[in-house]
């Protein structure tokens, strides 16, 4: 990837009073870009949350028990 910025004019590297200076601030300055992570393509199906499963005999002893 490419990018490109104009700073001639805000960052001189020498006066622009001359030629010379001019022509040294007309300059092309590279750097690295740091890449950004890719989108995402699809949205990830959402996780369904389960509850542990209590054994047959703990299940009942919540229930009241029968008269």
């Amino acid at each position: 990837q490419v990018f490109a910025a104009a700073f001639g004019a805000e960052q001189p590297v020498a006066p622009n009073a001359d030629e010379r200076g001019r022509a040294q601030n007309r300059r092309v300055e590279m750097a690295p870009v740091p890449k950004t992570a890719p989108a995402p393509t699809s949205t990830p199906a959402p996780v369904q949350a389960q509850s542990p499963s209590l054994p047959p005999q703990a299940a009942h002893a919540t229930e009241p028990d029968a008269p």
